[in-house]
């Protein structure tokens, strides 16, 4: 979210990039905790759910890392209301989803989520430069994305 929303706001390479490392120092914690736990439980519990709840959770931080490199390359999304919308509404819907995830992981239990609608896809009612060509596209990749990672917390895992 933070990394979407730079497009438009203040947020500057270093604090993306201290949030970045909190985040990933977070998850190798989490991993090296359901790796002990996952040793220690043998085959008696499906692990299934938190396996993928920590790929999950590299996923998301590469997906950031990524994005954030776009927002040096893509300076014309947030000069088209239409995609910095779209960006807008693709982050705080996912991050509202993953704050459920995380609830229900905080819980003990990560839960199969239901799916939720995703974001629409961002138009442009006309594509008058190649800067807004490219700013559709890089639009549409995070938007897809976001729904792409989405889904992960809503894939049955029997």
């Amino acid at each position: 979210s933070a990394a979407t929303g730079s497009f438009e706001g203040p947020t500057t390479q270093p604090d993306l990039d201290r949030m970045r490392s909190d985040a990933f120092e977070v998850a190798e914690r989490a991993a090296e905790t359901f790796d002990i736990a996952l040793m220690q439980r043998g085959p008696a519990e499906d692990m299934r759910p938190w396996t993928a709840a920590t790929v999950s959770s590299y996923l998301l931080i590469a997906t950031g890392r990524v994005i954030r490199l776009l927002v040096s390359t893509t300076p014309g999304i947030a000069a088209e209301p239409t995609l910095a919308a779209a960006l807008r509404t693709s982050a705080t819907d996912a991050s509202a989803h993953w704050d459920t995830v995380a609830a229900s992981i905080a819980s003990g239990d990560p839960a199969i989520l239901g799916e939720r609608d995703p974001s629409p896809y961002p138009v442009l009612p006309a594509i008058s430069s190649d800067d807004a060509a490219r700013a559709l596209v890089v639009t549409v990749w995070i938007v897809d994305w976001v729904r792409h990672l989405d889904q992960l917390s809503t894939e049955p895992r029997a």
